[in-house]
């Protein structure tokens, strides 16, 4: 390992733990592309978690000057980790060699779920990713830490009614993402299935609704922003947040100002 300059082409097998990804790291050509915190998280994460399969992936690679062309997320993640795993490592590239790395279409948890024959599977998908950060108290994090396939595929086997949430989020599709639709209206169904289904009708038609009911505020906030006139719109987590909110002011048969829903506080609300 002191001598990576190899002119022939060739791969081998070895194990790699913090101290060799160091060592391989700091040979990186220059001007390779910028570290994404977020993918290293998760493959070290995955590393951790005993979810990284050893020896499946593509290899880490070595051009004919001894420079790391590709591999950097993985070695930065095994530092991470601190765990040692089997790869392996190709030498001799060209220069121009690592213009083709990396060029396929990766493949999403949704093209997962397809293939596992799961319905609905790319909303499904997203709905199940949330559903995830939510119970596991991760909606306040910069959304680096995110669940992987093997992780999604096994919360949605412990939550498959979350499929009979997809019809109110559908109905719902002016307003809401199908996806944060089911996932909306799966975590109100586990707290009260009647009210949810409720909450989803009033929320859809408006009928029947008093002036400052929750629900009726939460309808006019999503009419506003959706407006062709008005040029900002809310990000995904606040339409999260106040509609939680908004769902729990109704449980608690609070009533609210029509303009006064709001998301105050930098903690993200728990549906009650």
């Amino acid at each position: 390992m002191k001598n990576l300059k190899y002119q022939d082409k060739f791969i081998e097998k070895i194990k790699i733990g913090p101290e060799l990804a160091e060592f391989m790291l700091n040979q990186k050509m220059q001007n390779q592309r910028k570290i994404d915190l977020k993918t290293v998280n998760k493959y070290a994460r995955d590393m951790k978690n005993g979810y990284w399969i050893e020896l499946l992936g593509d290899p880490i690679r070595f051009g004919k000057n001894g420079r790391l062309v590709d591999g950097q997320h993985r070695l930065k993640a095994l530092i991470i980790a601190n765990v040692e795993l089997y790869f392996y490592v190709a030498y001799g590239l060209e220069e121009g060699d690592f213009m083709i790395i990396d060029k396929g279409k990766k493949r999403r948890i949704g093209d997962d779920f397809h293939i596992l024959g799961i319905k609905n599977s790319n909303a499904m998908a997203a709905a199940i990713s949330l559903l995830w950060r939510y119970d596991n108290k991760l909606m306040d994090s910069d959304g680096s830490i995110i669940c992987n396939s093997t992780e999604a595929y096994e919360y949605y086997s412990k939550n498959e009614n979350i499929q009979l949430s997809f019809r109110p989020a559908q109905k719902m599709k002016g307003y809401l993402t199908i996806s944060l639709g089911i996932f909306l209206h799966y975590i109100f169904s586990r707290i009260d299935i009647i009210q949810a289904d409720s909450f989803f009708d009033h929320l859809l038609t408006g009928a029947n609704l008093q002036i400052n009911d929750p629900v009726l505020s939460l309808r006019n906030k999503y009419a506003f922003y959706k407006k062709p006139t008005v040029n900002i719109r809310l990000s995904r987590k606040t339409i999260l947040a106040i509609t939680i909110i908004a769902w729990n002011y109704k449980r608690e048969n609070k009533k609210i100002k029509t303009n006064n829903l709001r998301w105050k506080t930098k903690t993200f609300p728990e549906a009650i």
